[in-house]
């Protein structure tokens, strides 16, 4: 059974985030759904009514908005007991043919899969460990970040990156 009443699921437009967030639902939990298309959160939303979910549309890759945004989703729902942290993606890229890589996706990528779930993390675990009830942060990653492949070694080593920091974090 999941312990958490209210989840906050980022990265929840489609995929796993938008599978987990739905499967919240079922298990009684109400869920704010994040993400960059307003279209695909609205949708979210009137599937499952607005007693079941809220729509936050945020860009996890405006780094220096993420203490702005944890702050107002705190002040708004101060009986938030779960982050869950899905968003990512992933870009193939061929280091073979050097004119073929372009940095600047590479960037997004590594700030979608790594950087924004480090700031997110600082932002949101003070406001759970002031609190005396059960709390979690939970981390989507990948076993490439253990068992790398080529063709997408960027985002491997984002998430071996996300894995490391999610393997300390919890041995502290």
């Amino acid at each position: 059974m999941f312990p958490y009443k209210k989840a906050l699921v980022i990265g929840a437009t489609s995929g796993i985030g938008w599978a987990l967030a739905e499967r919240m639902i079922e298990n009684g939990v109400h869920v704010i759904v994040v993400g960059r298309r307003k279209e695909r959160l609205d949708e979210f939303v009137e599937k499952h009514g607005t007693d079941k979910a809220t729509p936050i549309v945020f860009d996890i890759t405006k780094l220096e908005s993420i203490a702005e945004f944890a702050e107002d989703v705190i002040k708004k729902h101060p009986d938030l007991d779960c982050v869950l942290l899905n968003a990512g993606i992933q870009r193939a890229f061929n280091f073979v043919k050097p004119e073929t890589v372009d940095f600047k996706v590479i960037h997004e990528e590594f700030t979608t899969n790594y950087f924004s779930y480090l700031q997110l993390t600082t932002a949101f675990l003070p406001f759970f460990q002031a609190k005396k009830e059960q709390t979690a942060l939970i981390y989507t990653t990948s076993g490439l970040g253990l068992v790398p492949i080529t063709r997408v070694s960027n985002y491997c080593a984002s998430k071996a990156a996300l894995h490391s920091m999610c393997s300390v974090s919890a041995g502290s």
